[in-house]
């Protein structure tokens, strides 16, 4: 293999004079070639011409046929420690001009949109679409919420020495040998072989454009699906997060849907962009079974990895309920949920003294009966909060949305268990049973609610943290 032979591949592939292209290029991938990168950085630019640009990438490990353009005498390499590339033709200085001074190191104003601009050409050859470094433009420009701002780095520039950073930056993981798949259907690709390399000839511009349509319609389409990397699981947490931190309301879960262990509970939380928990069981103890110096290593634990306990959960009214209240207050957890009963006006005095709220939950009473006992510690001057769990109402054969919510209930709704059910008591993923929880959710967004919901305990019977979020997200996207 030759110069010669490379350039009739080439003209076969679709390249002619004038072109702008970004190359990305495994020499070792071709097989013997007479010359080496010299051979096939000359076939380029012989089949381009004079008016014609080639690019390439100009950081990280180069590789042999970006390393020989850089250091070719007419090259020139664009200002940038993270994302620099380096150019050789009629349109290299407008290409590599200003790239460090722009918001972000791939998006607008940076060589890879100038490229789009020009009408350019991406060439892979014998890569494929993860060497595509032109595809983090549609990351930026879409400003995914797993990107982050990379870290300030101090660095040469023709007006002198800068320390800077750029915002939407991405990882190193990704996905993006789905977008072939796509590309072939939109007839946008153009593939030959040169000796055993398989070459993809794109234009910049379509290709982008198609990348982002396909993450306007799901985020999450250029992370790897798969489990065990832990980075991508960590960025689709982020696209969860960014989807609820958009909401007013705050979004928990309890700590028996995360897990067991404190530590297990904790992976759980940070893996689906979640860091508010409601202690309800912990190794299968409930609260109140749970020594003081227990709960409060726990809440310790919790605060040390960036997340914070909401609220201690009781499935029972203890009798000695000063306890509970003292543990809230020494380790400054503002909120207490139990189930709703008359005579606890005492108990209600004491939280309400030291300033910890009291929620009150349903369990297996009618909505009626329900608002008639927070009628009633209202009227004696308590303040009470109501966690409507309507899958509770549905059990007792109510329709929460049109008839238990509607029991002047909503004027004291500060939670809402996020938890599912048909009416002969079987539990339902989030939104499939019977318990209007994507109505009831529309109506709190209709009244700025700033409460919570909580993914309750009880979604451990049919999935684990991460299914119940999926759901809810699944849910959110679909109002």
């Amino acid at each position: 293999m030759n110069k010669n032979d490379i350039k009739l591949y080439l003209s076969d592939l679709g390249l002619k004079k004038g072109d702008v292209v970004l190359l990305h290029a495994s020499l070792s991938s071709i097989g013997e070639v007479e010359d080496g990168a010299k051979a096939v950085v000359d076939a380029f630019l012989e089949t381009i011409g004079e008016d014609g640009t080639l690019v390439v990438p100009g950081f990280n490990q180069l590789g042999l046929i970006p390393e020989y353009v850089k250091n070719m005498k007419n090259s020139i390499k664009s200002v940038h420690p993270l994302a620099s590339v380096c150019a050789i033709g009629a349109k290299a200085d407008e290409i590599c001009v200003d790239h460090y001074k722009q918001e972000t190191a791939f998006g607008q104003g940076t060589p890879y949109e100038k490229i789009s601009k020009m009408g350019g050409l991406v060439c892979l050859l014998g890569v494929d679409q993860q060497s595509n470094s032109s595809l983090h433009y549609a990351e930026a420009i879409l400003k995914l919420e797993y990107l982050k701002t990379s870290s300030e780095i101090t660095f040469e520039t023709p007006e002198g020495e800068l320390t800077k950073s750029w915002s939407f930056h991405p990882g190193l993981t990704k996905d993006f040998l789905k977008l072939d798949k796509y590309l072939i259907e939109e007839d946008l690709i153009n593939v030959i072989e040169i000796g055993n390399a398989i070459v993809k000839l794109m234009p910049i511009k379509e290709v982008l454009e198609l990348a982002i349509h396909l993450g306007t319609e799901d985020s999450a389409i250029f992370l790897s699906s798969n489990p065990s990397c832990h980075d991508s699981v960590l960025q689709r947490a982020k696209l969860s997060q960014g989807l609820i931190a958009r909401e007013i309301f705050s979004l928990i879960t309890s700590s028996s849907l995360a897990g067991w262990y404190v530590p297990q509970i904790i992976d759980e939380m940070l893996s689906v962009g979640i860091d508010l928990v409601s202690i309800d069981l912990l190794q299968g103890r409930p609260i109140h079974k749970i020594k003081p110096s227990g709960i409060e290593t726990a809440v310790n634990d919790f605060r040390r990895h960036g997340c914070e306990v909401a609220s201690l959960r009781l499935i029972k009214v203890p009798k000695e309920y000063e306890s509970i209240i003292k543990i809230a207050k020494d380790n400054e957890i503002p909120r207490i949920v139990m189930p709703l009963f008359n005579g606890l006006e005492g108990l209600l005095e004491t939280a309400e003294k030291i300033g910890i709220k009291i929620s009150f939950y349903n369990a297996l009473i009618s909505s009626e009966m329900a608002s008639e006992i927070l009628i009633k510690y209202h009227r004696k001057g308590y303040t009470p909060g109501f966690c409507f769990n309507s899958a509770n109402f549905t059990k007792v054969y109510e329709k929460p949305y049109f008839q238990s919510y509607r029991q002047k209930l909503h004027n004291y709704v500060d939670q809402m268990d996020l938890e599912d059910c048909t009416f002969d008591g079987i539990q339902k993923s989030i939104g499939e049973g019977n318990s209007n929880i994507k109505e009831l959710i529309s109506l709190l967004r209709c009244r700025s609610f700033t409460g919570n919901l909580v993914l309750s305990g009880n979604n451990r019977n049919i999935g684990d943290l991460k299914d119940c979020v999926n759901h809810f997200v699944k849910l959110l996207k679909s109002m």
